[in-house]
């Protein structure tokens, strides 16, 4: 299985039941996955991430506004995709010219609906694994106890920014009002950020905020 930070999808289908079964069968699968109801909530979503933060997207061709194979080079220039992160269209019926024409503009390769659930698996392993061993192993921070650097992709701008001020030392009442929002929000940002650092208390926190230099 690929490293954790190549680990999240993005889901782009306009169908409920199948995009809510398609996140839950991937997260079953061991991925964080996401799922949008079109590109644009898509690339919406995507702006909201730190760069390299979405290593791969399952995109379906036809969609409300922009197309499958619109997105296709938009997902390419968006900083918060991965480099090389591989773009799977999802269509329920394909012809060699549509496939073709998929392949032209950047996507992957092709998912048939209804989806094959091992398929599936067995494609976003071995694409994500090529794609992690085209990168290099990122380094531990001079002086950072182990901190990788990389850390902070996996961020959001907003939990970068709670990440900060938990290196400071800000309780969570203090964190709400710096960043004009309530408790339970910096506390659902401090539970998430626990989870991608993988750490149990504000002291730990505040020493990857520290290695990270945000402090």
């Amino acid at each position: 299985m690929p490293r954790p930070d190549l680990l999240r999808i993005l889901c782009i289908e306009d169908e409920t039941d199948f995009r809510t079964e398609l996140v839950e069968e991937l997260v079953a699968l061991g991925y964080q996955a996401s799922g949008v109801a079109s590109g644009e909530a898509g690339l919406a979503l995507l702006d909201g991430m730190g760069p390299e933060s979405m290593a791969c997207v399952i995109c379906d061709v036809m969609l409300p506004g922009l197309s499958g194979l619109e997105m296709v080079g938009r997902l390419r220039a968006h900083p918060a995709l991965v480099k090389g992160a591989p773009i799977l269209l999802l269509t329920a019926l394909v012809g060699r010219d549509d496939m073709l024409s998929g392949l032209r503009v950047g996507a992957d390769d092709y998912l048939l609906k209804p989806v094959d659930l091992s398929l599936l698996q067995l494609t976003l392993e071995n694409r994500l694994q090529r794609l992690q061993d085209m990168r290099p192993a990122p380094q531990p921070l001079p002086g950072g106890g182990g901190i990788r650097p990389d850390l902070l992709a996996q961020l959001s701008r907003r939990e970068t920014e709670v990440l900060t001020l938990l290196g400071q030392g800000r309780r969570s009442g203090e964190i709400a009002t710096a960043l004009s929002i309530s408790e339970h929000t910096v506390r659902q940002y401090t539970k998430d950020l626990y989870r991608k650092l993988r750490v149990t208390s504000r002291v730990e926190a505040a020493r990857i905020a520290i290695g990270l230099m945000l402090v």
